[in-house]
């Protein structure tokens, strides 16, 4: 196979982190009870889009200002090589959106490159980075909340699936809630959820060192 350019590894590698994340909230699920019994050849296909919200995978790669023209020609080029599929789907107005699969062979890759090893299954109830990052800025905003919209498509936006609907759905109480303030959409951190960063702090400090979350000691709710 010819070797990958740093523009092919970067989607292919964004790829791969969208379908492990997919991986972990699947299993995550089922440890809660929530069987699927969806194969992993239909629920490995992940949305790029573009769709509003926008999709995780179209979201980093957008970020790493790799989102343009040249999109489609490098997703055809990774397909060619066997290493992801590409499919369309067309949405309610008639609208072709993107969808791609990692092949095995692009996994076995992306560890080849990067050394990484296959992902261990997180603790139960432990939240992924960027589950950590929502409800650290969501804890920030106080009682006040953050606007739905600002949450879910904003500059430093989350993913609605993977990330806040973790973040509500959190067993055994809700990490954030919902709320209308002026007929406004809001999302705020819950009473349990306080707690939970107050009592989990220091432990997700050491996990995630790079997300800038204030001591709670340190901040007035």
């Amino acid at each position: 196979m010819d070797e990958l350019n740093d523009r092919q590894r970067k989607y292919l590698q964004a790829l791969y982190e969208c379908d492990q994340e997919e991986e972990r909230y699947r299993s995550a699920r089922a440890s809660r009870g929530f069987y699927d019994r969806t194969p992993a050849s239909e629920w490995r296909w992940i949305m790029y889009g573009p769709t509003l919200p926008h999709s995780s995978l179209y979201s980093q790669l957008r970020k790493a200002k790799l989102v343009d023209q040249g999109t489609g020609s490098t997703w055809q080029a990774l397909e060619k090589r066997g290493l992801v599929k590409c499919r369309e789907q067309l949405d309610p107005y008639g609208i072709a959106l993107l969808l791609v699969q990692i092949t095995p062979k692009g996994r076995k890759y992306i560890r080849q490159v990067t050394g990484i090893e296959r992902t261990k299954p997180a603790p139960k109830g432990q939240l992924r980075e960027r589950q950590w990052a929502a409800l650290v800025r969501l804890y920030i905003a106080g009682e006040e909340g953050e606007l739905s919209d600002e949450m879910m498509l904003g500059e430093k936006s989350f993913d609605w699936m993977r990330t806040l609907l973790r973040l509500r759905d959190y067993k055994p109480y809700p990490l954030m809630e919902q709320f209308s303030n002026n007929n406004k959409y809001r999302m705020r951190i819950s009473a349990f959820g306080r707690e939970y960063y107050q009592r989990e702090w220091a432990r997700y400090r050491e996990l995630y060192p790079n997300i800038e979350a204030p001591e709670p000691s340190a901040h007035i709710i």
